[in-house]
């Protein structure tokens, strides 16, 4: 990045003090938008409208790929890797009732450890070993995102897609108290809302796990 602004032409440029492989939008006036590994889509100032092309001498924009999504697609993504997990879950706790009920109270509780087992392996599968390969699970393969390191641009590894998967496996493991709904809320549903909402307000649409594992979501 020059050392003075004054005439610089728009386009995308690393700025000084951001993740190596990270670029803001100068639009000749202003910087406008947020923090994107390696550019994106020209973002729009406010009040002003589409920032201007590029000029020549900039650094050329880049396609989609590569670009920062924005919550509502991650919350769509979030949802087709929720669905399976909350699916097993409420048909195990069904037939844990129904076992119990009937007086096979054994058999349900081994229904329930198993419900909870599987639904434990689904989700590790899907987030942390199918999404180390490519930076993408079921729900990012659905709205065309995938996860990359911050700094890199490549898939995380397994470790640090473990500590993001944190709030999915205590969303599972605190299934069985779902029949008490406010345990439930406090132990499981709780982190994970606070976990899925922090990219509302973050400046570079990160959820608190890319803040700890310095990851972000881009568009694949």
């Amino acid at each position: 990045m020059p050392a003075s602004n004054d005439g610089l032409p728009p386009g995308w440029y690393y700025t000084q003090g951001d993740p190596v492989g990270t670029q803001r939008y100068w639009d000749g006036f202003q910087w406008v938008g947020g923090l994107q590994a390696g550019g994106g889509q020209i973002p729009t100032a406010p009040g002003r409208g589409p920032a201007g092309d590029t000029q020549p001498g900039a650094s050329s924009p880049r396609s989609d790929t590569g670009r920062r999504i924005g919550y509502w697609d991650r919350l769509v993504g979030g949802g087709v890797d929720l669905a399976p997990l909350i699916s097993i879950g409420v048909v195990g706790t069904i037939l844990e009732s129904v076992l119990s009920g009937s007086g096979n109270e054994s058999i349900g509780l081994v229904v329930g450890l198993v419900t909870l087992v599987v639904m434990q392996v689904v989700a590790f599968g899907n987030l942390v070993w199918h999404q180390a390969s490519g930076g993408q699970s079921l729900g990012k393969m659905v709205n065309q995102t995938r996860l990359v390191d911050q700094s890199t641009g490549e898939p995380p590894g397994v470790k640090r897609l473990a500590a993001r998967y944190l709030p999915v496996a205590l969303f599972c493991a605190s299934w069985v108290t779902i029949v008490y709904l406010f345990v439930f809320l406090v132990l499981a549903a709780t982190p994970w809302l606070v976990n899925m909402l922090w990219s509302v307000w973050d400046n570079d649409d990160q959820r608190l796990v890319d803040k700890v594992t310095r990851t972000i979501v881009v568009s694949a």
